[in-house]
Protein backbone atom coordinates (compact mmCIF):
# COMPACT_ATOMS: atom_id res chain seq x y z
CA UNK A 1 0.00 0.00 0.00
CA UNK A 2 1.48 3.32 -0.95
CA UNK A 3 1.57 5.63 1.92
CA UNK A 4 1.63 9.74 2.78
CA UNK A 5 4.20 9.42 5.02
CA UNK A 6 7.44 8.16 6.35
CA UNK A 7 7.89 6.89 9.61
CA UNK A 8 11.40 5.10 10.54
CA UNK A 9 12.16 3.55 13.91
CA UNK A 10 15.83 3.33 15.41
CA UNK A 11 17.08 2.41 18.68
CA UNK A 12 17.70 5.97 20.01
CA UNK A 13 14.78 7.80 18.11
CA UNK A 14 11.81 7.52 15.73
CA UNK A 15 11.03 10.00 13.18
CA UNK A 16 7.82 11.00 11.34
CA UNK A 17 7.63 12.89 8.29
CA UNK A 18 3.62 12.96 7.34
CA UNK A 19 3.40 15.25 4.35
CA UNK A 20 5.02 13.05 1.87
CA UNK A 21 1.85 13.96 -0.25
CA UNK A 22 2.61 17.28 -0.67
CA UNK A 23 5.35 16.45 -3.25
CA UNK A 24 2.39 15.49 -6.07
CA UNK A 25 0.58 19.41 -5.00
CA UNK A 26 4.51 20.74 -5.18
CA UNK A 27 4.54 19.68 -8.93
CA UNK A 28 1.02 20.60 -9.79
CA UNK A 29 1.92 24.33 -8.52
CA UNK A 30 4.94 24.62 -10.30
CA UNK A 31 3.21 23.16 -13.60
CA UNK A 32 0.66 25.76 -13.54
CA UNK A 33 3.30 28.82 -12.58
CA UNK A 34 5.10 27.51 -15.52
CA UNK A 35 2.65 27.39 -17.84
CA UNK A 36 1.23 30.84 -17.02
CA UNK A 37 4.62 32.61 -17.14
CA UNK A 38 4.94 31.05 -20.55
CA UNK A 39 1.26 31.99 -22.02
CA UNK A 40 2.03 35.31 -20.87
CA UNK A 41 5.40 35.98 -22.13
CA UNK A 42 4.54 33.66 -25.79
CA UNK A 43 1.10 35.17 -26.93
CA UNK A 44 -0.11 38.58 -27.76
CA UNK A 45 -2.27 39.52 -24.93
CA UNK A 46 -3.55 42.22 -23.29
CA UNK A 47 -1.63 43.98 -20.48
CA UNK A 48 -4.31 43.08 -17.72
CA UNK A 49 -4.04 39.53 -18.61
CA UNK A 50 -0.28 39.63 -18.85
CA UNK A 51 -0.43 40.93 -15.39
CA UNK A 52 -2.75 37.99 -14.20
CA UNK A 53 -1.21 35.37 -15.51
CA UNK A 54 2.28 36.56 -14.16
CA UNK A 55 0.49 37.28 -11.08
CA UNK A 56 -0.87 33.41 -10.78
CA UNK A 57 2.55 32.12 -11.86
CA UNK A 58 4.43 34.16 -9.11
CA UNK A 59 2.13 33.09 -6.58
CA UNK A 60 2.20 29.19 -7.71
CA UNK A 61 5.57 29.48 -7.62
CA UNK A 62 5.82 30.81 -4.14
CA UNK A 63 3.49 28.68 -2.75
CA UNK A 64 5.13 25.79 -4.06
CA UNK A 65 8.86 27.20 -2.73
CA UNK A 66 6.95 27.51 0.60
CA UNK A 67 5.41 23.79 0.49
CA UNK A 68 9.07 22.20 -0.80
CA UNK A 69 10.91 24.35 2.42
CA UNK A 70 8.35 23.78 5.45
CA UNK A 71 6.33 21.34 4.49
CA UNK A 72 7.56 17.75 2.31
CA UNK A 73 10.57 17.74 4.67
CA UNK A 74 8.91 18.31 8.32
CA UNK A 75 10.31 15.48 10.48
CA UNK A 76 8.64 14.98 13.79
CA UNK A 77 11.33 13.66 16.40
CA UNK A 78 10.22 10.94 18.85
CA UNK A 79 13.59 11.24 21.00
CA UNK A 80 13.60 7.49 23.27
CA UNK A 81 16.64 8.85 25.38
CA UNK A 82 15.56 12.34 26.24
CA UNK A 83 11.64 11.52 26.33
CA UNK A 84 11.48 14.46 24.24
CA UNK A 85 9.33 15.36 20.74
CA UNK A 86 10.89 17.35 18.44
CA UNK A 87 10.10 19.66 15.76
CA UNK A 88 12.66 19.54 12.68
CA UNK A 89 13.20 21.05 9.57
CA UNK A 90 16.42 19.75 7.86
CA UNK A 91 18.61 22.20 7.76
CA UNK A 92 16.75 25.16 9.01
CA UNK A 93 15.30 24.54 12.56
CA UNK A 94 14.85 22.18 15.26
CA UNK A 95 12.13 22.96 18.05
CA UNK A 96 11.35 21.37 20.95
CA UNK A 97 7.49 20.91 21.15
CA UNK A 98 6.95 18.70 24.69
CA UNK A 99 8.26 15.99 26.93
CA UNK A 100 6.71 12.60 26.56
CA UNK A 101 4.52 12.97 29.74
CA UNK A 102 2.88 16.20 28.63
CA UNK A 103 2.09 14.78 24.72
CA UNK A 104 -1.77 14.19 23.75
CA UNK A 105 -2.69 12.49 20.34
CA UNK A 106 -6.41 13.71 19.20
CA UNK A 107 -8.48 12.72 15.98
CA UNK A 108 -9.51 15.97 14.47
CA UNK A 109 -12.24 16.51 11.84
CA UNK A 110 -11.59 19.13 9.86
CA UNK A 111 -14.70 19.30 6.87
CA UNK A 112 -15.39 16.25 7.63
CA UNK A 113 -12.15 14.54 7.16
CA UNK A 114 -10.07 13.46 10.32
CA UNK A 115 -6.25 13.57 10.78
CA UNK A 116 -4.27 12.84 13.78
CA UNK A 117 -2.73 15.95 15.69
CA UNK A 118 0.16 15.99 18.41
CA UNK A 119 -0.96 18.68 21.37
CA UNK A 120 0.20 19.37 24.92
CA UNK A 121 -2.07 17.41 27.49
CA UNK A 122 -2.84 20.63 29.26
CA UNK A 123 -3.31 22.54 26.64
CA UNK A 124 -5.44 19.92 24.20
CA UNK A 125 -7.41 22.34 21.70
CA UNK A 126 -4.43 24.48 21.58
CA UNK A 127 -1.89 24.40 19.48
CA UNK A 128 -1.57 21.16 18.18
CA UNK A 129 0.95 19.81 15.00
CA UNK A 130 -0.41 17.64 12.60
CA UNK A 131 1.27 14.14 12.30
CA UNK A 132 -1.42 12.61 9.66
CA UNK A 133 -2.61 13.41 6.07
CA UNK A 134 -6.14 13.91 5.89
CA UNK A 135 -8.00 11.09 5.76
CA UNK A 136 -10.98 10.97 3.54
CA UNK A 137 -14.23 9.33 4.19
CA UNK A 138 -14.48 7.12 0.46
CA UNK A 139 -13.38 3.21 1.35
CA UNK A 140 -9.67 3.92 0.76
CA UNK A 141 -9.67 6.55 2.69
CA UNK A 142 -11.00 4.48 5.46
CA UNK A 143 -8.52 1.85 4.81
CA UNK A 144 -5.27 4.87 4.76
CA UNK A 145 -6.39 5.16 8.03
CA UNK A 146 -6.62 1.72 9.39
CA UNK A 147 -3.18 1.27 8.02
CA UNK A 148 -2.16 4.61 9.79
CA UNK A 149 -3.26 3.51 13.06
CA UNK A 150 -1.68 -0.09 12.57
CA UNK A 151 1.58 1.15 11.43
CA UNK A 152 2.15 4.29 13.10
CA UNK A 153 0.11 5.31 15.67
CA UNK A 154 0.30 2.04 17.67
CA UNK A 155 3.90 2.54 17.70
CA UNK A 156 4.03 6.44 19.02
CA UNK A 157 1.23 5.37 21.40
CA UNK A 158 3.46 2.61 22.95
CA UNK A 159 6.88 5.33 23.43
CA UNK A 160 4.35 8.06 24.70
CA UNK A 161 2.73 5.87 27.23
CA UNK A 162 4.95 3.19 27.75
CA UNK A 163 7.71 2.52 30.52
CA UNK A 164 10.85 5.42 30.35
CA UNK A 165 13.31 2.72 29.42
CA UNK A 166 12.30 0.14 27.06
CA UNK A 167 13.14 -0.59 23.45
CA UNK A 168 11.23 -0.20 20.53
CA UNK A 169 11.13 -2.75 17.56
Amino acid sequence: MKTSWTFIVDSQKMSLQPNKNYKQKIMICTFIALISVLVAHLLKINTDIYRLLISLGIFCAAYALYDFIFRLKLTYVFDLKHRKVYKKVPGLFSRKLMNFDEACILLETDNCEPHYVLSKQNDRYGKNYPISDYFSGSLSGQRQQQHYETEVLVKIYHVLYANPIQKIN
